[in-house]
């Protein structure tokens, strides 16, 4: 996997979901999905979690399209919509990511996705 992980693709969505929620249309996610496949390389499994990311992203814009989140960061405005289940597809494909790639950044990675879903710090 090149350039940046998918994860951080799904948080990119998410991000422009919540701050410019009207751009959010069929152009922005076909242009984003083509980059995030690309970046899992076609994978069937992470394939399906950037499919439930741009549900939730569609869902996400939706909600903030008639009004705007003041939120301190981005990130309280999924949990605020979603909760934790906002963050599962980041984390499987952190998961993905570790399969096909272990290493350091991945586990970085996946502690912190882990911690985003489940709410709890692993031990390093």
């Amino acid at each position: 996997m090149s350039g940046r992980s998918a994860a951080a693709l799904v948080d990119d969505l998410y991000r422009t979901a919540i701050e410019q929620p009207d751009t959010v249309d069929e152009v922005l996610l076909g242009e984003w999905f083509t980059e995030a496949a690309a970046a899992v390389e076609g994978d069937r499994t992470a394939m399906k979690a950037l499919r439930r990311a741009t549900r939730l992203a569609i869902r996400l814009a939706r909600r903030y399209s008639s009004r705007l989140g003041d939120f301190p960061d981005w990130r309280n405005g999924v949990d605020e919509a979603l909760g934790s289940a906002g963050w599962e597809p980041q984390l499987d494909l952190a998961r993905w990511a570790w399969e096909s790639t272990p290493g350091d950044d991945t586990m970085a990675e996946l502690r912190e996705r882990y911690r985003a879903v489940h709410f709890v710090d692993l031990e390093e």
